[in-house]
């Protein structure tokens, strides 16, 4: 068995092009050729420091650093979305590569981030 990691769109590439076999990957499915099963939810919250469950959203995203592990990311996909649907613009977008360094970044105050609600709770 060999771990792999990469967003779901260089995932789902691997598997269409045989050099993996099964993946498991979050977002929604996006491909026709693929056959996908639902294993599980994920609850994602928002991170940064001074945020907490009664800012006010408008106000945290506009203008803020998104820090995120890799460009493609659902994550960021996710975040873009909500910047688009509020008609907000968002500062510079980083990605650092590593969850850890992400996390520091973010509790350092230098952005925000979205990530899982389990994860979170261990910070």
């Amino acid at each position: 068995m060999t771990l792999k990691t990469g967003t779901t769109t260089e995932i789902e590439q691997l598997i269409l092009e045989g050099e993996l076999d099964i993946a498991f990957v979050t977002g929604y499915s996006t491909s026709p050729y693929i056959h996908y099963q639902k294993c599980c939810r994920e609850d994602l919250v928002l991170v940064g420091k001074g945020i907490h469950e009664g800012s006010e959203l408008r106000q945290v995203l506009q203008g803020a650093t998104i820090i995120v592990l890799s460009d493609g990311c659902l994550y960021l996909t996710q975040l873009e979305k909500m910047y688009q649907d509020m008609q907000l613009t968002h500062g510079e977008v980083v990605e650092v590569g590593v969850f850890d360094t992400m996390v520091q970044f973010v509790l350092m105050g230098m952005g925000i981030t979205l990530m899982s609600k389990k994860l979170a709770r261990q910070f």
